[in-house]
């Protein structure tokens, strides 16, 4: 994204400020500083790179464009908490959402209340100047208020439904006095700020397309999903492997969305590669099959793995490997179970995040 800005900006760029993965910095212009920021997680580099933001934003005035580049993940890359929030606190909380399976709309509601540059917050530090926000969606339905909490659109305080979101998921009693004083705290407001441009450039829905293009160029009969997939993987595994199940020889199913996936302890995977395993059980010994979920990032959870594409002799494979393909997936350890078969799909980072891809094909 920021290339292809830079393209456009030329000279006229004064300073910038990017929280991403590391392996995404190379060939920028030296007035552009990097943070490596951390994902699913914040790290020190994402208050880094939040505290420099709001140095930055301190200098603008009425005659500056802050042009800001948002994509998913950046809810935990970029930072700059609350007063008295401390890394720590973010990373409980966020850990305790994530494992939640409270979809991410709410989660973002949560994060938001606790920083000062979501929800709007971005754009309060950077008034008086005029701010565009061009958004990368990868949030079903493509609410811009949700992809990386929404920095440049401006919403009201969120910190009393940050509070019932929590106590309704059970976390509220566990959270530390700074967190539970910054949500009950009012968030000092910055009357008549003009809310910025905030643009969508492309989305899941794009990728969905792209993919149903594809599919009928091979010459399946593609039936596309328009509804984005949400809820939990494991049960959108089951009903979509069934449902392939029950179409006829050169179908193609294709969907796109963000599931979850609950859990208290856990081994390694994602929501794809649980998906996929769940796909994996119900499409055993099915002849001319194959489910294939990917995050478009490359990035499924916390692995390098971007998902898997999985037949009816996967999980004679990974049983054919000393592993039990339920009891990996009871451990929510797909990644191990699907690695084993020679199903996990690799891509590295993409540098594009539009949620996820999800197809299904009947030969």
């Amino acid at each position: 994204m920021t290339k292809a800005a830079l393209e456009q900006v030329g000279h006229r760029l004064e300073a910038g400020v990017i929280a991403g993965p590391a392996e995404s910095f190379s060939e920028l212009p030296p007035l552009i500083e990097t943070f490596a920021g951390g994902h699913p997680l914040p790290n020190e580099q994402s208050l880094a790179a939040g505290e420099r933001l709001a140095g930055l934003l301190s200098g603008a005035g009425e005659n500056d464009l802050v042009l800001v580049l948002i994509s998913g993940g950046g809810s935990a890359m970029m930072e700059h908490p609350a007063p008295g929030v401390t890394l720590a606190d973010l990373q409980t909380v966020n850990l305790g959402l994530l494992r939640s399976g409270l979809p991410i709309s709410q989660v973002n509601v949560v994060r938001g209340a606790l920083s000062r540059v979501k929800i709007g917050g971005l754009a309060r530090m950077a008034a008086p100047a005029r701010v565009v926000g061009l958004v990368i969606s990868d949030v079903p339905g493509d609410e811009l208020a949700a992809v990386a909490s929404g920095p440049t659109v401006l919403a009201p305080d969120p910190r009393r439904r940050a509070r019932a979101i929590l106590e309704r998921a059970g976390q509220w009693s566990s959270l530390s006095n700074a967190v539970q004083s910054a949500l009950s705290t009012p968030r000092p407001g910055r009357r008549g700020i003009a809310q910025p441009l905030t643009l969508l450039v492309a989305s899941n829905r794009g990728a969905v397309r792209a993919a149903a293009t594809a599919a009928l160029t091979l010459g399946f009969d593609v039936h596309r999903m328009d509804r984005p997939l949400r809820g939990e993987a494991r049960l959108l595994g089951d009903r979509l492997a069934r449902r392939l199940l029950r179409e006829g020889a050169g179908t193609c199913r294709v969907a796109g969305g963000e599931t979850t996936v609950s859990f208290k302890t856990a081994g390694q995977g994602g929501r794809n590669q649980e998906m996929c395993l769940q796909a994996a059980l119900l499409l055993e010994g099915e002849p001319r099959v194959a489910f294939m979920a990917f995050a478009t990032d490359g990035i499924d959870g916390p692995t390098e793995a971007a998902g898997a594409v999985v037949t009816g002799s996967t999980a004679v494979e990974i049983r054919r490997q000393g592993l039990d393909p339920r009891a990996s997936l009871e451990a929510h350890d797909s990644y191990n179970a699907l690695q084993a078969a020679g199903a996990l799909i690799r891509t590295g980072p993409t540098g594009t995040n539009v949620a996820d891809l999800v197809v299904g094909l009947k030969y």
